[in-house]
């Protein structure tokens, strides 16, 4: 009965309209003073005038509208269906009461005032519930500038309206020809400098960052933000919308990944199509951050069936939760197996009974320090021979294409986590050569987010007062965004034939000891309040990550962000190797980096 009532009243307000924009209209047109036989014809035409009228609005879906939200899409479909009404009016009065004369002037008028009338009250309403917000939350909202402009900025300012959060005192833009003017009552006044303005004269702390802003732009933006100590915010893209079962704000703290200030991926899709539209894809790791996000961008594409495999039981579960979230009508396109790689029955059943086309391997031990010491054998067994067994495995099933992530420690790799994705870079080599399945890599750096990453550190680090701690000043990295990351992945499996080692553009590499400052600054805090301590270089750290080896070079590919790394390094003993992978499991630390370097020449060890 609750939801009947709003919807009967606004019916009945309808009515009220309609008869009084009849009954206007025809006072106006004889000057307030109706003659009889015209007040006795208005009278009769009432019931043919009210029921088609309130039909054509309830098909229209008028009565679905929202007021407090009222736009020109429901002041379209009010003009629209009066019209429509209006129309049928006509005909029937043509029709059937075509001896009953009535004015022109007297339909001119109606048709006038009854959307007029309609449209007013709507948006009345809404400028009344509007203002009965603003004013409600006017003392303790916090003062907000935005900087953008276009759809974006006034699709902003409509849904901060509503806040009771936020109030915006202004708009910076650099169209000097928009200068002065007002939007949604906010005046635009000048370019990004005007912040220290706001910041010192009306205590502004928060601005908003439009996402269509240029990247250049963005990058001035920030670094002038940051020295005011403003706090930052975004929007979130549509995806974010999409994507997420509850409701989003207009607005959200600024990320990381908004810092790295990469131009969005432009993906080849038709060639991803081709490789993933209705085929069975499965991917390994799937519960890890890079197999996560690889799942979650590889469903966009419509695959028939999603092969989810990890080893560890929580994860895994918290995947398959965060599925049922993110995708709730596609979760029968989702199977989930916790298994081990190495297990080749239960991995030879998996495949043998989904037959996918395409195998994206994610799992791996990633994390440098930990597999450094006391884990290195584990760091083989999985990462190098667990590839291999498990490739193996997906030849023998006929797999047509198993993509191997790897990364770029495995380039002159000075630690155990490096040198066991070289060797798993080789495996797959191997395989290739043997085998009917086209193998191909892609090797990336570190991506930001990722459980292996700098970043949950740092945040860690700051959120409860410091210091960071940073191995080294001059240590820096390559990031990119996860999703970044995992496009081009998909990306580079859909141009693969066999054979390649893919490598994604990584952009400039970044100084951590910057990295660190403007999180600090990120998150609201200044110099003073979190210090930065270096700590010292880990065992097997690099200051510097590479992406090629002296024995390989780049070759450009279609796409302008992944290349091929033409390799001539020289190849191994795959059968020994294996065998001395397997030995490790009871040799101590030492030992085993101590034969390394028999196996991978470009090994060097970093005490």
């Amino acid at each position: 009965m609750k939801q009947k009532l709003p919807f009967l009243r606004k019916i009945l307000w309808d009515i009220t309209l309609i008869l009084f924009s009849w009954i206007f209209a025809y006072q106006i047109r004889f000057n307030f003073i109706v003659p009889v036989e015209y007040l006795l014809q208005m009278k009769f035409f009432i019931p043919f005038i009210v029921p088609p009228f309130i039909l054509t609005f309830y098909f229209f879906g008028v009565y679905r509208m929202m007021w407090r939200y009222v736009s020109l899409f429901d002041v379209k479909n009010i003009l629209v269906a009066v019209f429509v009404a209006g129309s049928f009016l006509l005909i029937v009065k043509f029709l059937f009461l075509s001896l009953i004369v009535i004015p022109r002037s007297v339909i001119i008028l109606f048709v006038i005032f009854l959307p007029g009338t309609m449209i007013l009250s709507r948006l009345a309403t809404r400028v009344v519930i509007t203002e009965s917000l603003f004013s409600k939350y006017n003392d303790t909202s916090r003062p907000l500038v935005i900087i953008g402009s276009g759809n974006l900025l006034v699709r902003l300012l409509r849904e901060l309206s509503y806040s009771n959060e936020w109030k915006v005192v202004a708009i910076l833009n650099e169209n000097k020809y928009e200068y002065g003017n007002l939007v949604h009552g906010v005046r635009i006044f000048g370019d990004y400098k005007w912040l220290s303005h706001f910041k010192s004269k009306f205590k502004v702390n928060h601005i908003v960052l439009a996402n269509n802003l240029a990247i250049p732009q963005n990058k001035k933006i920030l670094s002038y933000a940051m020295q005011l100590n403003m706090h930052v915010l975004s929007t979130p893209s549509l995806s974010d919308s999409i994507m997420t079962n509850t409701p989003t704000s207009p607005i959200k703290k600024i990320t990381m990944d908004d810092l790295l200030e990469r131009q969005p991926v432009k993906l080849m899709s038709k060639d991803i199509k081709n490789n993933i539209f209705n085929q069975v894809i499965l991917v390994s790791g799937a519960a890890g951050s890079i197999g996560s996000e690889l799942v979650s961008q590889l469903i966009k594409f419509k695959p028939r069936m999603l092969i989810c495999v990890d080893i560890s039981e929580a994860s895994m579960f918290k995947l398959q939760q965060l599925i049922f979230i993110k995708f709730p009508k596609q979760v029968d396109r989702f199977q989930f197996f916790v298994c081990d790689i190495k297990n080749v029955n239960k991995i030879s059943n998996i495949i043998s009974s989904s037959k996918p086309s395409v195998v994206f391997h994610a799992a791996a031990y990633k994390h440098v320090p930990l597999m450094e010491k006391l884990n290195a054998s584990q760091a083989f067994i999985n990462n190098s021979y667990g590839t291999y067994i498990f490739g193996k495995t997906c030849a023998k099933h006929y797999v047509n294409k198993f993509i191997l992530i790897s990364t770029d420690k495995a380039i002159n790799p000075t630690n155990i986590m490096g040198a066991s994705k070289t060797f798993a870079e080789f495996f797959c080599s191997h395989l290739q050569n043997n085998t009917n399945t086209e193998f191909s890599t892609v090797r990336f750096g570190n991506v930001l987010g990722s459980s292996g990453s700098v970043i949950p550190i740092f945040t860690e680090q700051i959120e409860s007062g410091g210091p960071v701690t940073i191995t080294h000043p001059d240590i820096t990295r390559y990031f990119m965004s996860i999703s970044e990351a995992c496009q081009l992945v998909i990306q580079a499996g859909s141009m693969s034939y066999g054979g390649q080692i893919y490598v994604l553009d990584m952009g400039s590499p970044v100084k951590i000891y910057d990295l660190a400052k403007k999180m600090i600054k990120l998150l609201g805090f200044d110099d003073a309040d979190i210090k930065i301590t270096f700590v010292g270089l880990r065992p097997g750290e690099k200051l510097f990550e590479e992406l090629l080896s002296k024995h390989e070079a780049l070759i450009k590919t279609s796409h302008e962000k992944i290349f091929v790394a033409e390799s001539t390094r020289k190849k191994i003993n795959v059968n020994e190797a294996l065998k001395w992978i397997k030995q490790t499991e009871n040799m101590d630390e030492q030992q085993i980096k101590k034969e390394l370097p028999g196996w991978i020449k470009t090994y060097s060890q970093k005490l």
